[in-house]
């Protein structure tokens, strides 16, 4: 087990040094010890101790209370008080910074063991309570019913759904009583159960009422309710789901046989009863829907239509829910036709009572259409990234005809210094068509790996200037970073300038030397920071590159630009851009 390291906050060196030794002798681990407000919080944030022993009294500016509150806000720390004031005041004050115990002067080793023994239990149960509650909360919020926390008579929580069922907000729940939503005809009810739940009654756990919400909209809903424990409090926790539409089928059900077959022959979904293996009731729908005769549907099991891949799914359920388990009451399945036609069903199924008997009323309806434009969508989807693969890869392909055409073109001209601008742009288009290459062969056809990419790059202007990697090495410092498109481009062409700059000027005569290359996103501020430095012969420190003739550092100042950044020329020790841009994954689109 871990020794407890523990910090010694005293004013008095003797009384200080006396606390040290019995620690130790307790197998304690002691990280400091001072008698000063201001250094306990910085040795706090320097050693972060399992614990802090806070004299109230100290030296210096703060005393111990005002040094355990910006210790408690800088750090989730137990802060056990010693000191020999027992007075109301001190202690009513020190209670604000929420202290794991209390140690008089003097001590013994006996009270500091159990105060310091009981002060960590209680701060690890806390960690493991704080966890335990953002478990609840990451559920609940992706809860697909509505959960609610009750106590007393007020909501002290209600997830994302409760809010969209009722229609307040948690703001407004709070400020209500629990029963303040419901239907006038079950307020009292859900009343009296809710608070005798919370007395410890016994109170059925689940049943079914109204509710209106904030627009008056009636909604049927039902509750499974159980008593529990939220923040040291006994609660009532409930789950409700809204069964409005099956409140509503269930209401045709109890009209009259005749009005229930009028529905149920005019509408254009499956209807069917089925009870124990066999249907007793099927709908003319049924028979559209299957290919069979209402004959052949009532001597066959329910899930003989059902496909093999679902069959005895459907079967399972089916016969359980007959037996009053829980199970889902509706699902996707698909049937086969007597034809042998394959369809998919969204299926609803409901336990009723039919002559006296459980039964089974399943709705299905037809979501084969459905189906296939979900498939035939996703078909689309993979067609186009295919087709966005090859219109990147055919990009790059003109682009390196593009390069091809300039080097043939560079052949016929005997001037060095228009050749060096065809090679050069040759590099640019290169960059470009890097690009292209990149998002080609990457799952996502909208960012690129860049550390991949620049190292590429690197290693193609290195080969065109003819300049070995033993004489000049280019050190790369970027991490897993990916970028979008939008900023690839103009990126990739600002390092070609900055890098083809270096290769070109910065170590004359064959001189040996480094470049480097740094490149991190600012998570926070949603920008790129570049930095491009060689240690080469630098540049004179009034160079303007901003106004410089040059075409590359008129391109790189215009790219910068263009993408909403800044740059900045260090020239002392070689030479170094520093540059920023917005990404474009979060830069406002006008």
């Amino acid at each position: 087990m871990p020794t407890a390291k523990v910090l010694v906050v005293e004013d008095e060196s003797i009384t200080a040094k006396e606390i040290q030794k019995s620690l130790e002798r307790l197998g304690y681990s002691v990280a400091a010890v001072t008698d000063n407000g201001l250094d306990a919080i910085n040795l706090a944030k320097q050693t972060n101790p399992d614990l802090v022993l806070m004299d109230i009294v100290l030296k210096g500016p703060i005393d111990g209370i005002k040094a355990s509150a910006k210790i408690n806000e800088l750090q989730k720390i137990p802060i056990v008080y010693l000191t020999a004031h027992q007075d109301e005041e001190t202690i009513e004050r020190s209670k604000q910074t929420n202290p794991y115990g209390y140690l008089l002067k003097p001590l013994n080793e006996r009270d500091l063991n159990s105060c310091i023994r009981l002060a960590l239990y209680r701060h690890e149960m806390e960690g493991k309570l704080k966890e335990s509650e953002d478990r609840f909360n990451a559920l609940t919020e992706v809860a697909l019913s509505a959960i609610i926390i009750i106590y007393g008579d007020k909501f002290i929580y209600a997830n994302p759904h409760a809010e969209a069922l009722t229609g307040y907000n948690f703001h407004e729940l709070k400020n209500m009583n629990f029963w303040d939503v419901v239907h006038p005809d079950f307020k009292e009810l859900v009343k009296q159960r809710g608070l005798a739940r919370q007395r410890g009654e016994n109170v059925p756990a689940s049943y079914e009422f109204k509710i209106v919400t904030k627009s008056g909209e009636e909604k049927w809903v039902q509750t499974s309710a159980t008593l529990t424990e939220y923040e040291s409090k006994k609660c009532t926790l409930a789950i409700v789901f809204d069964i409005t539409e099956r409140k509503y089928a269930e209401g045709i059900l109890k009209q009259s046989e005749e009005k229930f077959r009028a529905v149920s022959e005019s509408t254009p979904a499956q209807i069917v009863i089925y009870q124990g293996n066999k249907f007793v009731y099927v709908n003319p729908y049924s028979e559209i829907m299957s290919g069979y005769s209402k004959d052949e549907l009532l001597k066959i099991n329910f899930w003989d239509l059902v496909h093999p891949e679902y069959k005895e799914l459907a079967r399972q359920r089916g016969l359980a829910r007959q037996n009053g388990e829980d199970v889902p009451s509706n699902y996707e399945l698909k049937i086969i036709t007597k034809s042998g036609e394959e369809k998919w069903l969204d299926y609803s199924a409901k336990v009723i009572d039919y002559n006296g008997k459980p039964a089974i009323l399943g709705i299905s309806v037809d979501i084969t259409a459905r189906k296939k434009i979900e498939q035939r969508l996703q078909q689309s989807l993979s067609e186009k990234e295919i087709l966005l693969k090859e219109i990147h890869h055919r990009v790059k392909n003109n682009l390196q005809i593009v390069t091809s055409l300039l080097k043939l073109q560079s052949s016929y001209v005997d001037d060095e210094k228009v050749k060096l601008l065809f090679k050069e742009s040759q590099n640019r288009v290169q960059s470009m068509a890097l690009i292209h290459q990149k998002l080609y062969q990457t799952k996502d056809l909208s960012h690129i790996d860049f550390k991949e990419y620049i190292e590429t790059l690197a290693l193609h202007l290195q080969h065109s200037y003819g300049v070995l990697e033993d004489k000049v090495k280019i050190i790369i410092d970027v991490k897993n970073l990916e970028m979008p498109i939008d900023n690839a481009v103009p990126a990739g062409l600002i390092i070609n300038e900055l890098i083809s700059n270096s290769l070109k000027y910065a170590f004359p005569g064959g001189e040996s030397g480094k470049i480097f290359i740094n490149l991190a996103f600012d998570d926070i501020e949603k920008e790129y920071w570049l930095s491009l430095r060689d240690t080469g012969i630098g540049i004179p420190s009034d160079f303007d590159f901003k106004n410089a003739n040059t075409f590359g550092l008129k391109l790189v100042t215009t790219l910068v630009e263009q993408m909403g950044g800044s740059v900045e020329l260090v020239s002392s020790g070689g030479c170094e851009f520093r540059i920023t841009f917005k990404s474009s994954d979060y830069k406002t689109r006008e």
